[in-house]
């Protein structure tokens, strides 16, 4: 008997559907295996960066806190320097000659005057062309236009380069030393303040101890129904603590006071030396820092102002002094803010002069968080969280404030959000398998990425 030869060919062509899905499983699972150790490696070494980092940032700390306060400062007031040289150069342009013998001719200074505005008013040319590509099609001439004012200030950005064609140093060195005078100016400004609020707790001192004596008067009833020995040991231990904490600050500011001015004197000379010659760190870079600064100097400065209206309405001491500290602390995300609410409350609740102490201290508290509710969610964001690199998830910038601040104390709390907006706007180059993931953890959304590529218009 003869078997069918159909029955045996169609065992064959099972036999071969049932290997190609096995290579298929095969190649799947070795791809899966090749992705795999790609990405472990990948993350192994950037731990192993970020780790060593860490470590060499913490090493370096004292030679990099200076350097990292001077670029901070030197990026707010970088602008106002430019605008005092560009003002500078056109007085000098607007007189005879003979005034500016050596510091090139009238339309070299009026060149150089431009370039000057376009920088202190945060313009360039790649911004212009920039928002252009957003607004409607130009048309043909208007594009000739635009084309010829971006080659010649980009000619006239060349030309004032070159040491060769270059405008006297001296008017540079006369805005930088205006800025200075300015910055020193307000410094002063700002000891004189505290000076004169310590004189003035000074001369209301026995109103505080009229204070603290009620509220220990308030606590007599309390204390009765404790035990003495509990009571007294609590009272020792609190006066303990108290003393030590104290002494801990005095002993450490006397420890440090040298190379706290060491600090202060190498701050101020990078800072002037950045200010005659900025050093280029990228046209990003720059723009970010300096926008960044401003936007947010100018919300702190608001909230500060309403800090000091709401304590002054409420009849606390040292309302300017706490306005002003609400102003610095708030440069640090979330957390500086939440210590510059504590600050009056200790001078609130001990002033004798207050008939309800404690309904004022609820008041100073709850339009404090207002506040902060008011200008971290609504007005910052509209200023500054509205740039699409310093768009991050709150839960984030925690993090990166905590970690900064372990390794750089309150330098690190400072830089670290325009640091980690640097890092995002830099993201570009990186692959988007990763650079995708980066973005999600630094925004909180998955739709993150999808806006990035619409934003840039990449794959």
């Amino acid at each position: 008997g003869g078997v069918a030869p159909g029955r045996f060919g169609g065992f064959s062509e099972r036999a071969q559907a049932h290997r190609a899905m096995l290579e298929r499983a095969d190649s799947w699972l070795w791809e899966t295996k090749v992705r795999f150790h790609e990405q472990a490696v990948f993350c192994g070494l950037w731990t192993l960066v970020l780790l060593v980092g860490i470590h060499t940032l913490q090493t370096l700390r004292s030679i990099l806190e200076p350097l990292i306060w001077a670029f901070f400062l030197m990026m707010g007031l970088l602008p106002l320097c430019d605008l005092i040289e560009c003002v500078l150069i056109r007085v000098l342009a607007a007189m005879p000659s003979c005034c500016y013998v050596g510091c090139g001719s009238k339309d070299e200074l009026r060149a150089e005057a431009d370039v000057l505005e376009r920088q202190y008013s945060g313009l360039t040319g790649a911004d212009r062309k920039k928002s252009r590509q957003v607004m409607s099609a130009p048309t043909a001439q208007e594009a000739q236009a635009h084309e010829e004012e971006d080659g010649e200030s980009e000619a006239s950005s060349a030309a004032i380069s070159g040491e060769e064609k270059g405008s006297c140093g001296c008017i540079r060195m006369i805005a930088v030393s205006l800025t200075i005078v300015i910055f020193l100016g307000f410094a002063l400004l700002i000891v004189g303040m505290v000076y004169k609020s310590a004189s003035h707790m000074q001369s209301v001192w026995p109103h505080y101890e009229e204070g603290a004596q009620r509220i220990m008067s308030r606590f007599t009833a309390l204390r009765e129904k404790v035990p003495a020995d509990v009571a007294d040991k609590v009272a020792e231990k609190t006066l303990g603590t108290m003393e030590e904490i104290l002494s801990f600050l005095v002993g450490t500011i006397f420890e440090h006071i040298a190379s706290m001015l060491f600090e202060i004197l190498m701050t101020l000379l990078y800072m002037i030396f950045w200010l005659c010659q900025p050093v280029f760190v990228g046209e990003r870079v720059t723009a970010l820092f300096k926008q960044y600064i401003l936007l947010k100097t100018f919300a702190s400065s608001m909230y500060g102002f309403s800090i000091y209206l709401l304590l002054l309405g409420l009849g606390v001491d040292l309302a300017i002094v706490f306005g002003f500290v609400a102003f610095l602390f708030n440069f640090v995300p979330e957390v500086g803010t939440i210590a510059a609410m504590i600050l009056p409350l200790p001078v609130i609740l001990f002033d004798g002069r207050l008939e309800r102490p404690l309904l004022n201290l609820a008041l100073a508290l709850c339009g404090q968080f207002v506040l902060k509710f008011i200008f971290a969610n609504i007005i910052e964001v509209k200023l500054v969280e509205r740039q699409n690199d310093f768009r991050m998830h709150p839960v984030t910038i925690l993090f990166f404030v905590a970690a900064f601040g372990c390794i750089w104390g309150a330098t690190g709390m400072l830089v670290s959000v325009p640091v980690v907006a640097a890092a995002k706007a830099a993201s570009e180059v990186m692959p988007p398998l990763y650079r995708d993931a980066f973005l999600v953890f630094l925004e909180g959304d998955k739709e993150a990425p999808a806006r990035f590529r619409r934003r840039t218009g990449g794959a």
